[in-house]
């Protein structure tokens, strides 16, 4: 595998004090009736919609119907065939630290890191330790030297419960601090995470912005025992499933407070590799939100969240750092990366699940249709740096997503309301833009505006 980006993919926790690390929002309750139309909001299929309770009203009370427009050239739909190679994580950990390890504490298994990577060493109710290397694209700021580490509800949200800092001095490279924890309340017996922010020296726990500090990492979820002394690791349903996985063009690996993701494909017959992490409680987070949101507002929650700006911001250096320059080549290089997602079925006339995923199921979970990644592919297009302006677009059964081309492009497109909006497939691999399967080249398509 290779280095692992220490970007904040899913970073995103509530504000600490003014620090909006990609935003926050709050969940849903999944318990009350937003709509008043008489059904919950997390069985109502619309619950912001009164008339919409099903996919059936959806389909007639929110799309519009048109059919796909050929433009004057269609373009050749070139197959681009998968790799065959597997990604092999490798790691090398040092440390300028030794401690005796004490019976309260909770081990970090140091040979899942790289030595670059930020990240908890060991954590206790009383103290917890974090390594931190001046090499860490994370710590690139030479003025960040005050760490704090905080305690607050897992996954995400709830108030803090601790928090505690010190001085640290990376000029002779990384080492491990230790960080001295005070307690507002202690919450035993149900699930709390340590989070680890490097600020510049001299802000206090009030004064953290994004503007001057850098959220560096998290633990996996823990429980405070009743006598208020020892801890445990706590169990956490969502996460049984994620696993470390293999297979062609993927490889995920859990880790100390982390999901890492690694993703291979090819862009115009050229191979890319690109690495980054999704932190479990952010995964954990979308596991537990409500689903029973219409499509747009998919789109505009991941947007609001900060999860697809992150997303798209991180594909953007990726693509440059895979020599895919230019906002065309760029784009070309994302929607490959979602085609080769490997849980994507390859026919494309497969219908979804009606259960829509979250950017972060959907990066994190081998299993996914194309309601999921037609979702996932708007929100990042329409996310800076891109800004594209996309609708969702409904064949039967199907999902797929158009972006709106200003210039006369080859392929096929949806008009709406006098803009033409460029068919992109997400399933399957070697859809180029404009490039429309048979099965939907006669068909009318609802049309979803985002």
């Amino acid at each position: 595998m290779g280095s692992i980006r220490r970007r904040g993919l899913l970073k995103a926790i509530p504000s600490l004090g003014l620090l909006a690390v990609a935003g926050c929002s709050g969940e849903d309750s999944g318990v009350t009736d937003t709509d008043g139309d008489g059904v919950i909001d997390s069985q109502d299929y619309a619950p912001k919609d009164a008339a919409v309770q099903e996919k059936a009203d959806l389909q007639t009370s929110v799309a519009k119907t048109t059919t796909p427009t050929p433009a004057t050239e269609t373009s050749t739909q070139t197959t681009r065939s998968t790799p065959t190679a597997t990604p092999t994580a490798t790691t090398t950990t040092t440390s300028t630290t030794t401690r005796t390890p004490d019976a309260n504490t909770i081990q970090v298994n140091a040979a899942d890191f790289r030595t670059q990577n930020a990240r908890f060493t060991e954590y206790g109710v009383e103290a917890a330790g974090v390594w931190v290397h001046p090499d860490a694209p994370s710590v690139s700021e030479s003025d960040y030297r005050e760490l704090w580490v905080f305690a607050m509800s897992y996954p995400r949200g709830g108030g803090y419960f601790a928090k505690g800092h010190t001085t640290v001095d990376l000029s002779g490279g990384g080492d491990e601090y230790g960080v001295s924890l005070d307690w507002d309340r202690k919450p035993t017996n149900e699930p709390v995470f340590f989070g680890a922010v490097l600020a510049e020296s001299g802000v206090s726990w009030g004064d953290l912005a994004a503007s001057n500090s850098t959220y560096l990492h998290e633990t996996d979820a823990f429980e405070i025992h009743s006598d208020g002394a020892t801890i445990s690791r706590a169990h956490v349903s969502a996460l049984q499933g994620v696993d470390s996985a293999s297979v062609d063009g993927y490889e995920r690996t859990p880790r100390e407070g982390e999901i890492a993701l690694s993703f291979t494909g090819r862009t115009n017959g050229q191979e890319w590799e690109t690495n980054f992490v999704v932190y479990k409680s952010a995964y954990v987070s979308a596991v537990s939100r409500d689903h029973g949101r219409r499509r747009s507002e998919f789109v505009a929650y991941e947007m609001s969240s900060g999860f697809s700006g992150e997303l798209a911001q991180i594909l953007s250096e990726e693509a440059d750092a895979n020599n895919f320059s230019g906002k065309r080549a760029k784009v070309e290089f994302i929607v490959d990366f979602v085609q080769y997602l490997p849980y994507v079925p390859d026919d494309v006339s497969t219908p979804y699940d009606d259960y829509t995923k979250y950017g972060a199921e959907t990066l994190c979970e081998l299993g996914g249709d194309c309601e999921d990644t037609a979702i996932m592919l708007a929100s990042v297009l329409q996310s800076a740096p891109f800004d594209y302006d996309t609708i969702l677009i409904q064949p039967p059964e199907h999902m797929a997503v158009g972006v709106y081309g200003a210039d006369d492009l080859p392929g096929y497109y949806w008009e709406v309301e006098g803009r033409q909006y460029y068919y992109i497939e997400t399933t399957g691999v070697g859809w180029g833009i404009g490039d429309l399967p048979d099965a939907y080249k006669d068909a009318s398509a609802y049309v979803i505006q985002v």
